[in-house]
């Protein structure tokens, strides 16, 4: 075989080998699943925000530092970060019940949120 050949056949199998790194991370990219939507963690979550804070205003950080032993049961050691997308997807989601979040601002550190409980709207659901 040519020099030619055997510089094909080595660019070749190199080409090989990195399709087959990139088909393994997609593969494991593609693996990761979404967060399991689950009511009742939802519920227990707003639920705890309001017994814990009322209606006053609190960031994913604030949630993350409360004393409050309801709330940093609910929360399980998740993240800022993570508290901070529960937040945001229960905000586009609306979930059914009395609570509702409202994003109040967003400043330097990130959103700011206040729960309202409303009986009417735990009526009508």
């Amino acid at each position: 075989m040519s020099t030619l050949g055997t510089r094909v056949l080595a660019e070749l199998a190199a080409l090989r080998r990195d399709v087959a790194g990139m088909v393994a991370r997609i593969q494991a990219l593609e693996g990761r699943t979404r967060p399991v939507l689950d009511p009742a963690a939802d519920h227990r979550l707003l639920s705890a925000i309001a017994g814990a804070r009322g209606r006053a205003a609190f960031s994913a950080r604030d949630l993350s530092a409360s004393a409050d032993s309801e709330l940093r049961a609910v929360l399980d050691g998740r993240s800022v970060r993570a508290i901070g997308a529960w937040l945001k997807r229960l905000h586009k989601t609306a979930p059914e019940g009395p609570y509702r979040l409202e994003r109040v601002t967003r400043d330097g550190a990130g959103v700011v949120w206040m729960v309202s409980v409303s009986a009417l709207r735990h009526t009508q659901h």
